[in-house]
């Protein structure tokens, strides 16, 4: 998996490296915020896939109307195993580098959107882990969805550094975490509606 996730986690140290004489920039800050955002959704696109796929038929033997709860365990192992160490581990280097709280509150609006980021593979039927060819993984539909994450995270970051100048950040936050919440429990809904994919 980190092979795969490699140029999503090299960007935000580039900007810490770029930065390590002059102090992390706001531009900076705000895309490392949306790229440690999308690392979940990419880590769960990067796990449906695998050389064993055949073998999670046996999830079907499961008493389970659908792959809910399984995908819920994937979200918490990509969760604490990679998300919540790359975030603590950047926001302490970038605290070092630049100690500023007001430019570090960049980080925010791109980490609040990291919930929707997490639920929002989920609610394709072939989501489940380990569950696609290996092969599938260089179709064009792995490809859209990366640059449709990426296009949103660039918007956010966007958004963030006219809102840092203009004074109006934490209204953005505000506003923001408001629409996660809502989406989020939207897709909650939809994720426990979400039944096994055909077998053909």
């Amino acid at each position: 998996m980190y092979p795969s996730l490699a140029s999503t986690l090299a960007l935000p140290v580039i900007f810490l490296v770029r930065s390590e004489h002059d102090g992390i920039g706001s531009f900076g800050l705000a895309v490392a915020g949306s790229m440690l955002a999308m690392l979940p959704g990419m880590a769960l696109g990067v796990l449906r896939y695998s050389q064993h796929w055949r073998a999670t038929d046996i999830f079907r033997a499961a008493p389970l109307q659908g792959p809910a709860p399984f995908l819920r365990g994937a979200r918490w192992a990509v969760l604490v195993v990679l998300t919540l160490p790359a975030i603590l581990l950047f926001g302490a280097i970038a605290w070092l580098v630049d100690a500023s709280s007001a430019d570090l509150s960049l980080l925010l609006p791109g980490l609040i959107a990291l919930p929707a980021y997490l639920l929002a593979p989920c609610l394709d039927a072939d989501a489940m882990p380990f569950s696609r060819p290996a092969d599938d993984a260089r179709g064009a539909g792995s490809t859209g969805r990366v640059i449709a994450a990426m296009m949103l995270a660039m918007a956010i970051t966007l958004l963030s550094v006219w809102a840092r100048s203009g004074g109006w950040l934490w209204w953005l936050v505000l506003v923001e975490a408001l629409v996660v919440v809502a989406l989020c429990v939207s897709l909650r809904s939809a994720l426990a509606a979400v039944r096994w994919a055909t077998l053909e």
